[in-house]
């Protein structure tokens, strides 16, 4: 079946439009962003592909985003990468809830907005509004591969 679907428990009362979601990143709460914790939205395309953006929040270092595509004919992944705020902090790691994470990575706010609003407009191209750096671009801590 194709179309959106939200893993969220309460945001957007599992929507996937856009004016459901800004407020969560325009009249941004640390508070309720981590009362409600992470979560997946995701997109599954005619052409037998599932596209995810996953949305972590960490109140010391903002939004870290992951896309994904997966390709569901042939079973395997067509890319993976992760939101860009800093390259020069890209050897900078940081551990939230047994996951290390780039430092680099982490995103405003307002720059997060950006890369969903677009995630729920055209799933299927990563946002041309900020920065993504491939997933094997990034020099992952040797404990954790």
């Amino acid at each position: 079946m194709t179309g959106f679907h939200n893993t969220f428990m309460t945001f957007a009362n599992g929507s996937c439009e856009p004016d459901q979601w800004k407020k969560y990143f325009q009249d941004y709460k640390p508070e309720i962003w981590d009362a409600e914790g992470d979560g997946v939205l995701t997109y599954r395309s005619e052409a037998d592909k599932d596209y995810s953006l996953v949305i972590i929040h960490w109140s010391d270092f903002g939004f870290l985003l992951q896309l994904t595509c997966d390709n569901l004919k042939t079973n395997c992944p067509e890319y993976c990468c992760f939101s860009l705020r800093d390259k020069n902090r890209l050897a900078e790691f940081t551990e939230l809830d047994d996951l290390t994470y780039p430092v680099g990575c982490f995103l405003s706010a307002d720059d997060a907005w950006l890369a969903v609003e677009d995630f729920l407009n055209h799933p299927e191209e990563p946002s041309p509004r900020i920065q993504w750096i491939e997933d094997e671009q990034i020099e992952w801590p040797e404990s954790i591969l």
